[in-house]
Order: structure tokens, then sequence, then C-alpha cells
């Protein structure tokens, strides 16, 4: 009798970049995990908005000098890696924003106080962060404190972002991850004006493919820790169609979130 088989041949798929990106020998941050290079221009042989598309270029060594932008896979603790875009580099730390966002459908403050500064939503984001060991504590007071290559003031008013009208009752803040002011969000090209801040900032908001993103999310806009003082009971957010905006978003409302804002070692 004649024997039928079949032969079935296995081949493991091998992961070049499995291991943490190299790092200069000056450095020893191995919980950053991959590196790519952000690119937003569709097409693109290197196009690159959120770390998993198949034309990223991943580095197999980590620059020097990371450009704003750059998309970062990190380990935030000994069982969760998450996905942040570079904010700012000054050398020796890393200032980076989540990809999406932290916290989902929570007010800036729901009791619509804006004295108080934004209680609800930065209470959430600590709480959602607080087991992130890997990254650095950051301590600050919201309106006064100066980071070093981010301007960080919390305040803002429609004309002019002035800190001069900005008292939260707020006390001093540590934690692990803060919220971004309207004032780092202009420096990275954000205006109140549709499609004016890179993709990044507002990709994974409700409505943003629509807008030049590619993943669409749960909120439509995530909050700035900087209210709008000619509006009172107003907030900053950065919104789904690529800019900054107050207009219908009082701080009581809950469409929308947050995103991480953290530091790290290179």
């Amino acid at each position: 009798a004649r024997k039928y088989g079949i032969k079935i041949n296995v081949y493991a798929k091998q992961d070049i970049y499995a291991e943490p990106v190299e790092q200069p020998v000056s450095r020893t941050n191995l919980n950053i995990q991959k590196v790519f290079t952000y690119n937003q221009t569709t097409g693109a042989d290197n196009f690159c908005v959120t770390g998993e598309e198949e034309t990223c270029v991943s580095l197999r060594k980590a620059p020097e000098t990371y450009p704003t932008g750059t998309i970062i896979k990190y380990k935030v603790n000994d069982t969760t890696e998450k996905y942040f875009h570079v904010l700012a580099d000054n050398g020796d730390t890393l200032t980076l924003q989540q990809r999406e966002n932290t916290v989902n459908q929570t007010p800036w403050y729901q009791d619509a106080d804006v004295t108080k500064g934004p209680l609800t939503i930065l209470l959430a984001l600590e709480n959602a962060t607080k087991g992130w060991i890997n990254v650095l504590d950051q301590t600050y007071a919201l309106g006064t404190t100066i980071f070093k290559d981010n301007s960080f003031t919390g305040c803002s008013s429609y004309v002019s972002f002035s800190c001069s009208k900005n008292v939260y009752t707020l006390e001093e803040r540590n934690a692990k991850a803060r919220m971004i002011t309207v004032q780092e969000t202009t420096e990275l090209g954000c205006k109140n004006a549709k499609f004016t801040c890179p993709i990044w900032m507002y990709n994974y908001l409700d409505g943003s493919v629509g807008n030049g993103g590619t993943v669409n999310g749960i909120d439509n806009s995530y909050w700035t820790s900087s209210v709008n003082f000619v509006y009172t009971n107003y907030a900053w957010n950065i919104i789904y169609s690529g800019g900054y905006s107050y207009d219908g978003r009082p701080i009581t409302r809950t469409n929308s979130g947050a995103r991480a804002i953290v530091m790290i070692k290179k």
C-alpha cells in the first residue's frame, strides 16, 4: 500500500529589533524598546505616524539628538509598553507625549471653577500613570514652573499667552505625568486653525482620519492644562481637525481626555 504524507516546513520570523535599541556608550536606558523616524507625508517610503506602519523606519541605534515627533516605544514598567512622540530633547532627558489619550471622557474640572485648575482630569491622569516606574518624577506648580526646553506656564488668554492673569489654587504637584500646555502646542506649530498641528498631535482622536490622521479614537479632543481667561470656564483643547480651540469646550464637558507628558533619561 502506498503511504501519503504532507511535509510542513515551519519558519520562525526573525525580529532583528527584538532587543532594545542600541544606546550610545554614555546612556543606559534600556527601556527604550524601539525608535522610529516620524514622517507624516502619505506615500513616502518612510511614512510613519504611529510607529506601526510597514513603511516606518526603525533605527537600530538611538540618535544623539532626537528630532521633535520621533516615535519611541517605551517600557513604562516591567510589563507595559507604550508609544510616545518626542516633544523636546534637552541633552540628557527627553520630554514625551503619549501617542493616544491616556485618560478618556473626563472633564477638565467637574465643578466649573477655573481658579482651582484642572483637578478632575489631572487626578485621573496621575492615577493612570502612577505605576509607570520607568519614567521620571516631575515636580511643578501650574503657572510658575518653567521647564528647561519647553516653556511650561499653564496660563493663557485669547489675545496673547501671557501669564499675568494665571492664578490656580493648586499646590505644587509631584507625579509621573503632567498635561501639555497651550504654550507648548504653539511651539510645535499649533494655532487656533485647522491642520496647523503636526499630525501626531491629533491622530487617535475621533474624526482625525477625515483630517489627515490614520487612526480614529474615542474622544474628539484632549485637554491642555491652560484655561482661557477671556472666555471664563473654558480651557484650551487640541482637537481632531488639527489645531487648538476653546470654542465649545467648557471645562465640564466629558468628551475630552488627556495625554501623558512624561520625562525619561536618554
